[in-house]
């Protein structure tokens, strides 16, 4: 998939967007008049970038506002000569010119080659995602674009949701918890433009078991309990090249793995190394929850939430500690966790059960 397409925030971003050949018959606003594919997409890409202004190319009109009531086009650039078109872009900056700065702001152009080609000299900044692609590409771009701006805008909203929910920290107390549901992590120094970014997202197996696995992440001094512990080890192992971290990511759960490991283990420099991770988790993660009964469900909305954010725009600040993870999905994602990454984000239904179900004191 491609990367999110950005704009520049720092001036008026203006997208140009050429018309289509295929049209309606009679009167429409402009944003109706024209039925092709690539106008269509381009169009809604437009509106989830959310720029400042969008404007049609229409080979008759010049430029059109989405909502201006037009007749349909009764000329087509692509047979004007070349002439003719010179003439049309200087129309097209001309009327440009009234509405936007054409050194300063910021212009995105959906439109092929006979559309831009005499426009681009007058414009300063300008950006041509599609440039180079042919027809099918475009259509499989924009709408990557749309699905990633789609995706965003929901990290977005639970970014919002889960700073709004009820907040704890290591002094939770287990009987105050909900008994079912999903937890999401928070970290000291961790942003999401001026709110907290979510840093983890997970859940637990069995019935009734929430606030057994919020202990088991706080309290219980034990990475074989809790893989968000132990990745937090593998990382001070790491940053000091220490080669036990060959022995720390052996998982002691099953016997034959604790007989076999029992003499390479170094239990004293585990026990100070994972009281220097409970002080990490107290001293910098917070959590909210979200109520989930239905296990199936849970499973599956756990993974989706963290497709959502893993997906999204949302990114680590250089002083994180994953930064110096050993695990590249960690460092890449800016999430602790590995799993789920890449999965199906959340739905329209997914985000307004978490709007219900997100504890709320």
């Amino acid at each position: 998939m491609n990367k999110q397409l950005k704009i520049n925030h720092t001036s008026k971003n203006i997208a140009l967007i050429s018309c289509s050949k295929i049209k309606q018959t009679d009167e429409n606003e402009a944003q109706d008049m024209y039925l092709g594919d690539l106008f269509k997409l381009s169009l809604a890409l437009a509106q989830k970038m959310k720029l400042d202004k969008i404007y049609i190319l229409s080979s008759e009109y010049g430029i059109l506002n989405p909502d201006e009531l037009i007749e349909p086009d009764s000329v087509c650039l692509m047979k004007f000569n070349k002439q003719e078109k010179v003439a049309w872009s200087e129309k097209v900056i001309n009327q440009l010119a009234k509405y936007t700065d054409l050194s300063k702001d910021h212009f995105y152009i959906f439109a092929g080659i006979n559309y831009r080609e005499h426009l681009l000299n007058s414009l300063t900044h300008v950006h041509i995602p599609m440039e180079g692609l042919k027809v099918g590409q475009q259509l499989k771009f924009l709408k990557e674009q749309i699905k990633l701006y789609e995706i965003d805008d929901k990290s977005d909203q639970l970014h919002k949701l889960f700073n709004q929910a009820t907040r704890y920290n290591h002094s939770f107390n287990p009987d105050e918890l909900i008994n079912n549901g999903i937890y999401i992590l928070f970290e000291k120094g961790e942003k999401y433009g001026d709110i907290d970014r979510v840093v983890r997202v997970g859940t637990h197996t069995g019935e009734n078991k929430l606030p057994a696995r919020m202990v088991q992440h706080y309290q219980i001094e034990t990475k074989d309990r809790s893989i968000f512990r132990k990745n937090i080890g593998r990382i001070y192992l790491n940053q000091t090249n220490d080669s036990y971290i060959d022995i720390w990511n052996v998982s002691n759960t099953e016997r034959k793995n604790r007989l076999r490991n029992l003499p390479y283990r170094d239990l004293e420099k585990e026990a100070a190394l994972e009281e220097r991770i409970t002080k990490e988790i107290n001293d910098n993660f917070t959590f909210c929850l979200i109520e989930v009964n239905d296990k199936i469900y849970r499973l599956y909305l756990e993974m989706a939430i963290i497709a959502t954010i893993a997906q999204g725009s949302s990114s680590p600040s250089s002083t994180w500690l994953g930064n110096d993870s050993p695990v590249e999905k960690i460092r890449n994602f800016g999430l602790w966790q590995v799993q789920g990454l890449k999965r199906e984000p959340i739905t329209d239904a997914d985000l307004e059960y978490i709007k219900k179900h997100v504890v709320i004191d």
